[in-house]
């Protein structure tokens, strides 16, 4: 029996163990690891990792990294946000596969992020014991315990009391008649610009590998087609995934088909460990555009 069934059969409930979140300033990461009771192979244990990043609109959170994955697991990952009240949640479900029978080390799970593109990135959260609690990459700072202030005249409290009094009324004004709107949160089909901008970019100053571009056009395109259309599916297989854009009536057969088509092409390239030529990934990048800047009230073909 492999050490992850029998922890399996610890796990509370359903829906997992859920480690205790960490919070960096106005960000928040969560982690919850549910392991198969029943693995599909015998010996092969199976379990769903899913990673959680909760932060301002603009949020920028780079791929999770997975150490000892290559020679003991295999992982296929889906990602997709929510966006609500000006808030956004990044998620990433990783499905983990064992690929050589008996006890395996776990995995080593790292991930970094920041409030937006110009906000410094905050240090590395590390799980290097994904069943335990998480470690993270930098020690807090030890700060001395604070020595009591010296005590202030009367009047020192008197005069800004007597200011807050007489400037609270033109405050409660201001407040109420003088702050802008807030601005409304980006939109699906921007927020999919602005991600295969920043993939692109990136795949072609530092010609990353063509199968780690696949996956995030993959899972851009997939994470923009569940929120334009309010599909349900994310976690479902590319073959069904396409399947289930046939009852979205605002596509035409042209459009599914060039979806089924960028689809397919990301899994082969991820999957199959086809090199595409980076000439060629940017020309798929270039369709991926097209389609999200394509109006959303063309007919049904």
């Amino acid at each position: 029996m492999s050490i992850l069934t029998v922890v399996a059969l610890l796990l509370p409930g359903a829906d997992g163990l859920r480690l205790p979140p960490i919070k960096r300033g106005s960000m928040e990461v969560r982690l919850t690891v549910q392991v198969e009771k029943e693995p599909r192979t015998p010996g092969h244990a199976e379990m769903t990792l899913t990673l959680e990043v909760e932060g301002p609109a603009l949020l920028e959170v780079e791929t999770p990294k997975l150490e000892e994955v290559s020679d003991n697991w295999e992982d296929d990952r889906t990602t997709w946000a929510s966006y609500d009240r000006g808030r956004v949640t990044w998620t990433q479900v990783l499905r983990l596969q064992q690929t050589k029978s008996g006890r395996v080390p776990t995995p080593v799970l790292t991930v970094r992020f920041r409030e937006g593109p110009t906000a410094p990135w905050q240090p590395v959260v590390k799980w290097d014991k994904i069943l335990r609690e998480p470690a993270e990459g930098v020690e807090p700072e030890k700060t001395a315990s604070p020595s009591l202030p010296e005590p202030m005249p009367w009047w020192l409290y008197a005069v800004p009391g007597a200011a807050v009094v007489l400037l609270l009324p033109v405050g409660l004004i201001l407040r109420r008649y003088g702050k802008p709107p807030p601005e409304p949160p980006p939109t699906p089909g921007q927020r999919a610009l602005a991600e295969l901008t920043r993939v692109t970019e990136r795949h072609r100053a530092q010609a990353s590998d063509s199968g780690w571009f696949h996956t995030q056009v993959s899972s851009i395109l997939r994470r923009y087609l569940a929120e334009r259309f309010e599909l349900k599916a994310l976690q479902q297989t590319t073959a069904e995934f396409i399947d289930s854009l046939g009852a979205v009536p605002q596509l035409s057969a042209e459009q599914r088909a060039l979806l089924r088509d960028v689809l397919e092409r990301c899994d082969r390239a991820r999957f199959a460990r086809v090199v595409t030529p980076p000439e060629q990934c940017q020309a798929l990048a270039e369709q991926v555009r097209t389609f999200v800047t394509e109006p959303a009230d063309k007919p049904a073909g």
